[in-house]
């Protein structure tokens, strides 16, 4: 009886190793799948009463977006992402104003500039960068919208 329980605590303790070793194994991948430094940032961009119409002057297109919605405010929401890159690059390039949103007022518009950055290749540690940035705008419904 001695020798079945010692054989049951061996095969016991084979199980969990092998279980940890195949959970270990697909969190690894999960890591690869999506980046580390993945940040998104906020801001509301207040709009006065007589402004009727905003435009948006963008680089990329493709990873632009915007919708309506019944504020009457503007919500921008950026989502960034950096691989093979430490949280400092992130920092520093907030720091030295990347990722910023220009705004003006031109004529009844307010004029929305973003130059996407991403064309500038960065490298660490003689490492490409692999930066890609999602901006959505939410644009009050009873605003105009022009692309530029």
């Amino acid at each position: 009886m001695f020798l079945q329980l010692q054989k049951a605590n061996y095969l016991l303790a084979i199980l969990v190793l092998f279980s940890t070793s195949i959970f270990a194994q697909e969190s690894e991948s999960l890591a690869r799948k999506y980046p580390k430094n993945s940040k998104v940032l906020y801001r509301t961009i207040e709009v006065k009463k007589e402004i009727g119409k905003v435009v948006i002057a963008i680089d990329n297109h493709e990873d632009f977006e915007y919708d309506y919605w019944q504020g009457d405010a503007i919500l921008v929401e950026q989502e960034i992402h950096l691989e093979n890159a430490p949280n400092s690059v992130f920092n520093e390039l907030m720091r030295k104003k990347r990722y910023t949103i220009s705004e003006s007022v031109q004529a009844n518009a307010l004029v929305l500039q973003y130059k996407d950055k991403s064309t500038k290749a960065l490298q660490v540690n003689y490492k490409d960068i692999n930066e890609r940035v999602y901006l959505k705008l939410l644009v009050p419904e009873k605003m105009g919208v022009e692309l530029q």
